[in-house]
């Protein structure tokens, strides 16, 4: 053993060395696992992070419209802090052009209207109850025959007018032409000369007329209400009476602009292709508190709504009232308007944004310029044309009555429209009772002085 120990002293450095032979590779192994295990966890975060980085650079985003109605559209893109920027610009752009385009619609759908005077809506003042009903119907009264003289309109000259001129005529003829004095027979051919010249100057009278008038219509054309539907008193249901007489004055101030814009260029009823306005009602009139106050323009608070369901014609005292929504229902533009195409072809009708008024509407028109009429109305505020019916008419029939219209053919047209009233700006002029029955809240306010 002692010759050992001297030995390995005597060679310390290769007893060393061999130890470090022996041991290295046993260390060595051991540290290279470790540092392999090392390496490999780190290579493995390492693809996990690329992974990551990958998924981000496909993460999957739903783009939603700002104004709400379109479906999202959707991709795979990087998220990062400039893309969210970016981002949230474009929305506020989209934004920023839907309230635009809302108000536009809104502005374009009031057009400047008014209230025929001041005070009168949502409430009238206190003191005024009794006086602002007969006030309000004279000055829709004069609205109505405003119109008339803004778009030329005129009547064929009266049964009893154009007895006169024809009695006047047929002295001169037999005084003058045929020589024979009352009391004196005329022979068969004198008197077939003599209805012919009658003929000739009743039509000559009637042409003369017509060149003087841009289209042929009158108070009664328009539906006017009759002056014993005036109620009592500005209130309650007296005021939804009078809001109706309102709104039916917008409507047919819109009907009239559009058919003025499609006689403009023309002089005189001969050459206008809208010859005559028989009628404009408004239909699908419902019961008001038991009884139907239509007729006479003197339709209920909801005659010519787009309810909330049944059909568009003939829907009677059995039809609901509007669907306005109950009383807690908000005007939120950004909400979508669930459609019904079962009632028309465009699917609106009565809801919180936007109150659906259906006209009938009933001209004599020249046949061939039919399509520059519909036109016209089509560009008019929200006008729809949701039917059309064309039947042919008698020229000679109308003649009769006093209505010459020149030679082209003519045709009677009727067409059922469909007009859209936003609440944004009508809903503020409605009286209580009538927001009640739409379905508007309602806010109470202070009576006025």
């Amino acid at each position: 053993m002692n010759t050992v120990l001297a030995w390995v002293r005597s060679n310390v450095y290769s007893v060393c060395f061999v130890g470090v032979m022996i041991v290295a590779p046993i260390v060595l192994g051991i540290v290279a696992g470790r540092l392999n295990a090392s390496v490999r966890s780190e290579v493995k975060e390492r693809g996990a992070t690329l992974v990551q980085l990958k998924q981000l650079e496909k993460t999957p985003v739903d783009f939603v419209s700002a104004v709400g109605r379109s479906q999202p559209v959707k991709s795979t893109i990087l998220v990062n802090e400039r893309f969210l920027d970016r981002y949230q610009e474009v929305v506020g752009k989209i934004s920023d052009d839907a309230t635009r385009i809302r108000q536009k619609a809104v502005n374009f759908n009031r057009a400047d209207r008014d209230v025929l005077f001041p005070g009168l809506f949502p409430e009238p003042p206190a003191h005024q109850l009794e006086t602002i009903p007969r006030r309000m119907y004279m000055a829709l009264v004069a609205a109505y025959e405003r119109l008339l003289v803004d778009m030329r309109a005129g009547a064929p000259p009266s049964a009893e007018s154009m007895g006169e001129i024809l009695e006047v005529a047929e002295d001169q003829f037999r005084t003058q032409i045929l020589i024979k004095p009352g009391g004196q027979r005329l022979t068969d051919d004198d008197t077939t000369w003599l209805e012919e010249q009658l003929t000739n100057t009743r039509l000559s009278h009637y042409a003369e007329a017509a060149k003087g008038i841009g289209i042929y219509a009158t108070l009664a054309s328009f539906n006017v209400p009759d002056e014993s539907l005036i109620p009592p008193r500005a209130e309650a249901q007296g005021m939804v009476q009078l809001f109706q007489w309102q709104w039916s004055l917008w409507i047919t101030q819109d009907i009239v602009g559009a058919l003025s814009g499609a006689n403009e260029p023309f002089e005189s009823v001969l050459e206008a292709p809208v010859k005559r306005l028989v009628s404009l009602v408004e239909f699908d009139a419902l019961a008001v508190g038991g009884h139907s106050a239509a007729g006479g323009g003197g339709a209920g608070f909801n005659a010519g709504f787009a309810p909330g369901g049944g059909a568009r014609r003939g829907a009677g005292s059995g039809s609901s009232a509007p669907a306005g929504g109950n009383a807690a229902a908000s005007l939120d533009p950004a909400r979508e308007v669930p459609l019904d195409f079962a009632f028309s072809f465009t699917g609106r009708k009565t809801n919180p944004l936007y109150d659906v008024r259906l006209i009938q509407l009933v001209l004599i028109a020249e046949t061939a310029r039919i399509p520059v009429v519909l036109d016209a109305l089509s560009r008019k505020n929200f006008i729809t044309i949701l039917d059309a019916k064309l039947e042919a008419v008698d020229a000679f029939e109308e003649v009769r009555e006093g209505y010459f219209y020149g030679s082209p053919g003519v045709s009677k047209l009727t067409l059922d429209l469909e007009t859209v009233w936003l609440r944004e700006w009508t809903a503020p002029l409605m009286p209580p009772d009538l927001k009640l029955a739409l379905g508007i809240p309602v806010v109470t306010q202070p009576p006025k002085g």
